[in-house]
This record gives structure tokens, sequence and C-alpha cells, in this order.
């Protein structure tokens, strides 16, 4: 039970939704968990399909007039389609998941950090800043909830009493029914049923994307605490001499018969630590190293279907509502549809950008293990140490990155690739929309 309690401590505060959504199986499940989760999956998966299938089915079956309308539907069919194909392959992929979690909580407990300050180290900051995004891909997630399905609503609500009855009904997602949706009360049954699929989309997202951004930062985390060690290799205890503790704290040695306390954060030349517990300090540190080369692996097999796809549907994402809102705003365009369509601009452009850039701090963490391991006290060593630090030093040259699709690594350059990717799709849209007109 204690190891299954410190891998919830690595999913953090997003296990509740998680679990809520049969995301992520409970400990020790039986039959009856197993049942619960597939229950819960079902609720969760079933509407977003729907809306899925119901907006293709629109674009095929009764596509609409406007070029704009067109994108809108586009738009919203690759956004949820995404979204279901994350939250799928996060159950898929639940297994490598867990035994990454199971990893991190190992690495915790074994390599302490060469500093130890708890919530100030250098862990704990992280993880700080996993929980602040998770904070951010929150708000951001609410935010165009409440606007899509608001949205249908809000021309009704502000229409004089006597043209209520004359608007026409409108649906937070566009789609296609084999019979009218518009009335009573297959309009209301519809209506509820998209809020279902839009609030699973939106918890579905912010638990994968707030769970895998996390993930990236505790690796990082470790990488800066395996840098840390590795800087921090030389002797940090006080020396025992014939008569006592040299205290090395003063101006002048003193012999004294414990310990000083101010000593053991005192750095003093390699020499005096024996040969044996610096090779055992650096072997520990290989350990963790290659622990951390199997964290990223998991990871990277996790994240290769779903954040490959991702990159590119946020690409067509990110053209499409930029497309849409321009096109309605040069035509005089309803302002609901104008806030439709811009509602999930910062959600796809920040949730592109966060894999991006803390993919790319993995990368520069795992960088500067050469840098480090190259700049502790090694010049005093025995040649045993020198050979294990050289080895190491040579596995450490190829950096560590998280790379999508075989061809797709998770970096600043990345990001600029699927902005260009958006910019020359907007031109072409443009053309073909100045073309046909």
């Amino acid at each position: 039970m204690d190891g299954d309690a410190d891998v919830d401590k690595v999913v953090g505060p997003v296990l509740v939704l998680m679990r809520l959504l049969g995301l992520w199986p409970q400990a020790g499940r039986d039959r009856t968990g197993c049942l619960t989760g597939a229950v819960r999956r079902t609720l969760a998966f079933v509407p977003m399909a729907l809306m899925v299938v119901g907006s293709a089915l629109k674009l095929c079956l009764d596509t609409p007039e406007q070029f704009e309308d067109i994108t809108l539907c586009a738009f919203i069919t690759n956004v949820v389609a995404a979204i279901l194909l994350k939250a799928v392959m996060l159950v898929v992929q639940g297994g490598r998941l867990r035994q990454l979690s199971r990893l991190l909580a190992e690495a915790w407990a074994e390599f302490p950090e060469a500093a130890p300050g708890g919530s100030t180290g250098t862990r704990g900051r992280y993880e700080a800043l996993a929980d602040r995004m998770r904070l951010c891909f929150q708000v951001g997630g609410l935010a165009p909830l409440l606007c899509w399905l608001s949205a249908p609503l809000v021309p009704r609500l502000t229409a004089a009493p006597g043209q209520r009855r004359r608007r026409q009904r409108q649906l937070p997602i566009p789609a296609w029914m084999p019979t009218d949706v518009y009335a009573s009360p297959a309009y209301e049954l519809v209506y509820a049923l998209q809020a279902l699929g839009c609030a699973g989309a939106c918890a579905a997202t912010i638990c994968a994307d707030s769970f895998f951004v996390r993930l990236l930062l505790l690796i990082a985390a470790e990488l800066k605490v395996l840098n840390e060690n590795i800087s921090s290799i030389r002797s940090t205890d006080p020396v025992r001499g014939d008569r006592g503790y040299t205290c090395r704290c003063r101006e002048t040695a003193v012999i004294l018969p414990s310990a000083c306390e101010d000593c053991r954060n005192t750095s003093i030349p390699p020499s005096e630590k024996t040969a044996d517990e610096l090779h055992r300090q650096l072997v520990n540190i290989i350990r963790h190293h290659q622990i951390i080369i199997r964290m990223v692996s998991l990871l990277q097999e996790a994240m290769d279907v779903s954040i490959f796809v991702l990159l590119f549907a946020n690409m067509a994402n990110l053209c499409s509502s930029l497309f849409t809102a321009a096109i309605l705003l040069q035509e005089g365009g309803s302002m609901s549809k104008i806030l439709k369509g811009l509602s999930p601009l910062p959600v796809v452009l920040y949730q592109t950008s966060l894999f991006c850039i803390f993919g790319h701090i993995v990368t520069d963490q795992s960088e500067e293990l050469v840098n480090a391991a190259a700049g502790c006290q090694w010049a005093g060593c025995d040649v045993r140490f020198k050979r294990s630090l050289l080895i190491f030093m040579t596995a450490a040259l190829r950096p560590l990155d998280i790379t999508v699709g075989k061809v797709c690594p998770l970096s600043r350059e990345m990001l600029l690739q699927v902005l260009n990717g958006t910019y020359a799709l907007m031109n072409m849209f443009y053309y073909y929309h100045h073309k046909t007109k």
C-alpha cells in the first residue's frame, strides 16, 4: 500500500479527476473496480465520440454554405477527436505510466538531493511549477467550455420578449441528425448530451495535459538533482584525527571531541574522503542516470502517438480558429461566432508551447551532465574513479529528448515549426477563400 501511495503522490492533485473519468485505476482493484472504471470511461468517451461523428456527418451530409461555418465545423471535429485520442491513449498506456510513476517514487526515496530543502529544494520547486501549470490548464479549459455552452443561449436571452420565439435555436456543436433536432424534446436532449461531451472533453484534456507536463517537469527535476549530486562529489564530513575531529569552519584548525555542526556544510578537498566512498557515490550517480534514461524511454512511449497527433491537430486548430475569426470580422459576422472561434485559441497555443518548452528543459538538463561531471573534483581521485567517470561522461554525451512520432523532438525548434506550419496553412486558406468568392 505504501508503494501505491507513493505512486499516487507522483500523479499529484489531478489524480481525483483522472479516477472520476476512469483514466487511472484504483490501487488493488478487483472485478467491481474494473467494472466501475469501464462505466466511467464509457460515460466520458461516448458523448465525445458522438460529437465527433455528428460534426463529421454535418460536414459530409449537410455541408454549411458559408466557408467560415465549414472551417468552424472542421475545427470542432479536429479538437474533440484529438482530445478523445489523448484520453484513449492515456488508458492504453496506463501500464507504462504507472511504471514510470513508480520509478519516480523510488528515485525520490533512493537518491536524495545534495542540498535537501523540502518544498524549497529542487524537486519541490519543479513540483510547485507543475501544480501552477495544472491550474493554468484548468482555467484555460473552463473558459472555452463556458463560452461554447452559453453561446447558443445568448441571442435568445438578449432578444426582446416578442422576438425570442422567432430566433432559431442553436446547438453548442454543429451536428447532423436524422430527425429535427430543433424541436422539443429532441433539442433539450441533444443539448444536454453535447454539454456532457464538452465537459468530458474539457476534463479529459486537463487530465492528460496536466499529467504529461507534470511528468516532464519531474524528470527534468531528477536531471537537475543528478547534476547537483555530480557537482557535489567531494568530502562534506569532518575529518576524524588521532585525538578527535578537525574543525575547519574557523580561521585556524581546532581539534574537537565531537563533530562540529558547521563543518557538515563545509566543503573540503576530495583527497580527505576515501577512494571507496567516492567510488560508491559515483556508482550511485550512474544508477540514478540509468533510471532517468528508463524514465525518458517510458514517457516517450506513452506520449508518442497522442502528442504527435496533438501537435499537428493544434497546427490545424490554430489556423482554423484564426482564419474563421478573421473572415467573420471582415464580413461582419455575429459576435457569438467570433467568440466561439477565438475562445479555444489560448488553450491550443499554450498547450503546444508548454509541451515543447518543458520537453526542451529535459534536453537542456541532460546536456549539463557532461559539464557537471567535468567540473567535479576528480583530479585527485584514483584510476578506478576516473575510468568510471569517463564511462559516465561517454554515456551522457548523447542528450536525452522526448521524440514523438519518431521524428518530432519536443523542443523550442518544434514549436517554431508548428507556428510556421500554421502560417502556411492560413495563407493557403485565404488564397482558396478569395479564389472561390
